[in-house]
């Protein structure tokens, strides 16, 4: 429960309202046009003195350690306040009480993106007579809020972010990671602007390699939920032991964001036997990063063996200043849980595939073309798969994007897949799925898999005596994510899951569907007795 305090000079004094709610969060995605309908459960855990409340709409923004602020109501851009109607607005909560209050928002048709708001529930003072006499005190009126996070779907979602900052500071200049790793920490800290027009989930690494090139650790990057409202800007931070000899290294931030490729930033920073050094003069990297991007995020070519074929990749600038950039090619490789491979690890990529020019300048505001040719030998047949990497240059920090290259050369190859194991098993209230897939064909696959579980109830006499027929409940289901990356040619991915069982026991059905272009999916049926609430007792 999040509680926002106020205060004010008037004659009372208000002791705890004993105030609980639920939800705390809505997370929803509805059609433009719909009305979609919750409500808010209110509780006066006080058994002796009513509350009077009153709830009301506002907008919220988020600031760099991604904590939510109230902001009055049609204030940001991104505000649904105008579409809330609540029903009642007031209302008084009897001791030890119990009510309910319905929220109606009704999304217009046309809009796009994301919407985000709150539902206030403020606690009004209770009233005092006038004959009362006080020497005078402070009221506190207290608040709190039921967040609303809203995507409005089959409408333009658009994934755009940027670096904002980035810093590299000793521990010793910030208290709270002093006293984690003493003096001699090192606090990473990069800043990602959000400028699409939906929140995104933010997940980064960081990545430290020597001047060699040579990887030293790699560390969590990251702040809170990991989410962005659309126009702000939020600090994901890594603290770790300087425990590094003295010499130069390089930092790489890679913040995967649920766009097509994470956004990356990489600057430079000393350590001596003394103390760490921060280029530049210790105040990190700030402002006038290179803001570009590539379309298409995706680009896939289909050829012969032998032939010769071309496309077009355009290069945006969306900063101030003009960038000088150089792109080059790796093959793509993905490890068992579909994460891209360092570039180390990669290898090369192969010499029939090439860009034109691979330095160039893009102004401001403007876009370059970059041609793009492939022209596969006569002995090749199947699927080649290249990443694409444009990075600034002509400064310490370096920023970096891309596209992803699917080659099908030959005519096309019938899918094969193989379920190699599966597994399913109960923890607690939970069910975890593990999938592992192989890929066996020549060409990639796009696995699309939904995973139910069903309670079984066995067949019964109703009261009146006719026999009920045995059936099937659904208690949860859970699907993959569309931002899933590809299963190569020759290649596994183990797939994860977890749904909640609702902690009932008694016989149950697994049901996995995968789907990955072929005419026939592959269906799996699993009967499992399930211990629920029993596994609790014992």
């Amino acid at each position: 429960m999040i509680f926002l305090i106020s205060g004010r000079t008037v004659f009372t004094q208000e002791a705890g309202s004993g105030l609980r709610f639920d939800p705390l969060l809505v997370e929803r995605v509805v059609e433009a046009g719909q009305t979609l309908t919750y409500k808010i459960y209110l509780d006066n855990n006080n058994r002796f003195q009513p509350l009077e409340l009153m709830l009301q709409a506002a907008d919220i923004e988020e600031n760099l350690r991604g904590e939510y602020q109230l902001v009055p109501a049609q204030s940001t851009p991104y505000s649904l306040a105008r579409w809330i109607q609540i029903d009642p607005a007031r209302l008084t909560l009897p001791p030890g009480a119990s009510r309910s209050v319905e929220v109606n928002l009704n999304v217009p048709r046309g809009e796009t993106g994301g919407r985000y708001g709150a539902i206030v529930i403020t606690v009004l003072p209770e009233e005092r007579e006038e004959s009362e006499e006080v020497l005078g005190s402070t009221e506190f009126i207290l608040q709190a809020a039921s967040f609303l996070e809203l995507i409005i779907a089959g409408t333009a979602q658009r994934l755009q972010a940027f670096p904002a900052y980035f810093t590299i500071q000793s521990s010793s200049e910030i208290p709270a990671a002093r006293s984690r790793v003493g003096d001699r920490g090192l606090v990473f800290t990069a800043a990602i602007a959000n400028e699409g027009n939906v929140h995104i989930y933010t997940q980064g690494d960081l990545t430290i390699r020597s001047a060699e090139g040579r990887t030293i650790g790699r560390y969590p990057l990251g702040g809170g939920r990991g989410l962005i409202l659309p126009g702000a800007t939020v600090e994901l931070r890594s603290i770790i032991p300087a425990n590094l000899p003295p010499g130069d290294y390089q930092a790489r931030a890679s913040i995967d964001y649920g766009g097509h490729r994470p956004a990356v930033i990489e600057a430079p920073f000393s350590i001596d036997e003394q103390e760490i050094v921060i280029r530049p003069e210790e105040q990190g990297y700030e402002g006038n990063f290179a803001r570009f991007e590539v379309a298409p995020t995706s680009l896939e070519l289909s050829l012969q063996s032998g032939a010769f074929k071309s496309d077009v990749l355009e290069i945006f600038n969306h900063g101030d200043e003009t960038i000088s950039i150089q792109g080059r090619m790796l093959p793509i490789v993905y490890d068992l849980e579909g994460n891209l491979l360092s570039e180390e690890a990669r290898g090369e990529a192969a010499d029939w595939i090439s860009i034109f020019p691979d330095e160039f300048d893009v102004q401001p505001g403007r876009s370059r073309r970059i041609r793009l040719t492939a022209s596969p030998p006569s002995d090749f047949s199947g699927g080649y798969y290249a990443d694409i990497i444009f990075t600034s240059i002509g400064s310490e920090v370096l920023t970096e994007t891309g596209t992803n290259l699917y080659a099908t050369v030959g005519e096309s190859e019938s899918f094969e897949v193989g379920l190699e194991d599966y597994n399913v098993q109960e923890v607690g209230d939970f069910l975890l799925v593990d999938i592992l897939l192989a890929n066996k064909g020549k060409i990639h696959i796009q696995p699309e898999i939904e995973i139910v579980l069903n309670r079984t109830i066995p067949q019964s006499e109703g009261e009146g005596g006719e026999i009920l027929p045995a059936r099937t409940e659904r208690i949860s289901a859970v699907e993959s994510s569309i931002y899933e990356n590809p299963v190569l040619p020759a290649t596994e991915r183990i797939y994860s899951y977890q749904l909640p069982s609702g902690g009932i026991s008694g016989e149950h059905q697994v049901l996995i569907r995968i789907d990955y272009g072929d005419e026939y999916p592959i269906i799996i049926r699993q009967n499992i007795n399930l211990k629920g609430a029993e596994k609790g007792e014992e």
